[in-house]
């Protein structure tokens, strides 16, 4: 085994990302973002100003809509929610 396949990479989703607090966590620990989603603009743009590379993987949608064919597959998926 060993190598780089991408089954080694540790990749993630973030649902409901917000302003990417989890992908901070995550990326102290060697992991690399490959998705993000919410549905708030205002979050996207305070998440678009913590990480340059938004445009990259961040979907401005309802997860609802989402097509699983627009989702890579990843190593871990994350969500979080706060409720008002």
């Amino acid at each position: 085994m060993g190598g780089n396949s991408d089954a080694d990479k540790k990749t993630f989703a973030e649902f409901f990302a917000g302003v990417g607090l989890m992908r901070m966590g995550l990326e102290r620990q060697g992991w690399s973002i490959s998705f993000a989603n919410d549905i708030e603009a205002h979050k996207y743009a305070m998440y678009k100003g913590h990480f340059s590379d938004a445009d990259e993987h961040f979907v401005l949608d309802d997860i609802h809509k989402l097509e699983s064919a627009a989702i890579p597959t990843v190593n871990l998926a994350t969500a979080s929610l706060m409720k008002p």
